[in-house]
């Protein structure tokens, strides 16, 4: 779990990446996606070679004292992670071998990989992720504090195993050991002379110079030695800045938002994959709004809407269309529960006709006491965010034809943020980061933005971290959904795609996801 942040007001941010196909040991985090995939099939790997990335300098090579993103991106090309988030939202094993939880889902055990070595031949044990973990929850604002601030206790258990003891039960806590694990330093970490020492498929090594780094290839790796020789890393001061230098051919690979393909990129004489983020789009409602809080006019609206449409002219098809905040890919979604994905324009309007709306002139309305109430609306969105501004028109043209009239409200990004803070808005267009823990209640619990108020929905949320067995968490998330579906505190439209772009001379396969950027590049090869 990154800091967790409402993205609310923000132009869509690049968080993309690449991972594995297995020479030794396959660890699978979405379908996997071949470079030059018209030939892949006929191109055999050789080792050897090397490949250009970029970064901003860092703040810091420690990458549990990084601020940085893109730092962390990078460094974790040297540093393994101890579990890895699959495309499923499931935890991969990694440096962690396997792990199981206590009934009450207090205690996690995980036992940890026996054939590691760090990248100064030392052997990684347990007292290494206990050092890592304890130097996280004592750094407040640690990049991946939040992932551990419900450990009370952390202890090694002999050299591959250890014990972790919670505060409160979290039922995916798992999935949040995504987080690089450091070498034992017996001692505080100083982030400005900290040894870059890994146990990852490349290793540091300093050149002494100014504007690049040097990774090459850790022979010793434990899942097997890479393809590549060396990576050279450039050091740019922007993502503009390192779009021209991949254009000009100075760097090889690089991260962009799906909008930049066509329009800041040429991508005649590159090649690019999509992959999915965990970034939710919504449309959300005030709740305590007094026509939005009656639950038939958020149901019929949710109902009218044609997600399939949208993220085909709108995005370029390069989204997945979502109701609930559960991608349809996700372990937890629950077909079964949730609203279909097709739009169903009667239903919105038969729902609307049972509770007294009546459409006259082709506007919904009906006689509250002496009052005269019509369904008109306006929708925020802010002005910088080009995408979310079409969206907006898309979905007020969409309901105003089924007789709900709704207004754009253009505003900047800092009214924008102001408005939704203060409550003061009907309708808005936003987005969440899902974190990999699976909990809604940032969402939706008694403090959330859209003025939702839910004893059933805080129940569930309540429940839904207290089930440790695989089958009571589908339980508890299907009821959840369920539950979303029936008293639409937002609706979804759909999660993000994000793009990579490559240089034609590298081949293999990826599995994208958002855990990391860089995933996977020990199974990239390079033909001349």
């Amino acid at each position: 779990m990154k800091k967790r942040s409402l993205i609310l007001f923000c132009s869509v941010l690049c968080i993309l990446l690449l991972t594995a196909c297995s020479k030794k040991t396959e660890i699978t985090q979405s379908p996997e996606q071949n470079l030059s995939p018209d030939s892949a099939q006929k191109i055999t790997p050789v080792q050897g070679g090397s490949i250009s990335i970029y970064s901003p300098k860092p703040d810091s090579f420690c990458p549990i004292r990084t601020q940085n993103p893109q730092t962390i991106s990078m460094l974790n090309l040297i540093f393994d992670k101890l579990i890895i988030t699959s495309s499923a939202m499931t935890a991969t094993p990694n440096l962690a071998d396997s792990w199981s939880v206590s009934d009450d889902g207090l205690q996690w055990n995980v036992k940890l990989r026996n054939d590691v070595l760090w990248h100064d031949n030392t052997p990684f044990v347990a007292a290494d992720v206990v050092y890592t973990v304890n130097q996280i929850r004592t750094d407040s604002t640690n990049y991946y504090r939040k992932n551990v601030e419900q450990v009370s206790k952390i202890t090694a258990v002999g050299q591959h195993e250890v014990q972790i003891q919670l505060k409160t039960p979290q039922t995916n806590f798992i999935n949040l050991l995504c987080i690089p694990i450091i070498q034992n330093q017996r001692g505080a970490v100083d982030k400005d002379s900290f040894a870059v020492i890994g146990t990852g498929a490349f290793c540091f090594e300093d050149r002494g110079e100014i504007n690049s780094l040097f990774l090459k290839r850790n022979e010793n790796w434990w899942k097997s030695s890479p393809y590549l020789d060396s990576i050279l890393i450039k050091m740019l001061p922007d993502k503009d800045t390192a779009l021209y230098s991949f254009s000009s051919g100075d760097i090889d690979l690089i991260a962009v938002d799906s909008a930049d393909l066509g329009s800041k990129v040429d991508t005649t004489n590159a090649g690019y994959l999509n992959y999915s983020t965990n970034k939710f789009h919504f449309l959300g409602f005030n709740n305590a709004h007094a026509v939005l809080k009656n639950i038939e006019v958020r149901q019929a609206i949710s109902l009218a809407i044609d997600r399939e449409k949208l993220v085909n002219g709108i995005l370029n098809g390069n989204a997945r269309p979502a109701i609930v905040p559960l991608d349809t890919t996700w372990e937890l979604y629950s077909s079964d529960s949730v609203q279909s994905l097709n739009p169903d324009i009667e239903r919105a309007k038969t729902v609307l006709e049972e509770h007294g709306w009546e459409n006259i002139d082709g506007i919904y309305q009906k006689k509250v006491g002496s009052n005269t109430v019509k369904l008109q609306f306006e929708l925020l969105v802010n002005n910088s965010n080009i995408t979310r501004v079409q969206a907006g028109a898309y979905l007020a043209n969409l309901l105003r034809n089924i007789g709900i009239e709704v207004t754009l409200k253009e505003v900047s990004f800092s009214d924008y943020n102001r408005l939704i803070n203060n409550r003061n808005y009907e309708m808005f267009l936003g987005a969440f980061d899902i974190d990999e823990d699976l909990d809604y209640t940032f969402m939706l619990g008694n403090k959330n933005i859209f003025n939702y108020r839910s004893d059933t929905m805080n129940t569930l949320l309540r429940e839904m971290q207290k089930a440790v067995t695989h089958t009571g968490q589908k339980d508890k998330y299907a009821q959840f959904q369920k539950t979303f579906c029936e008293e639409v505190p937002l609706t979804g439209l759909y999660f993000e795609n994000a793009s990579m772009l490559y240089n034609k001379r590298m081949h293999g396969s990826f599995s994208p996801s958002s855990d990391s950027i860089y995933n996977g590049l020990e199974n990239v090869f390079v033909i001349h």
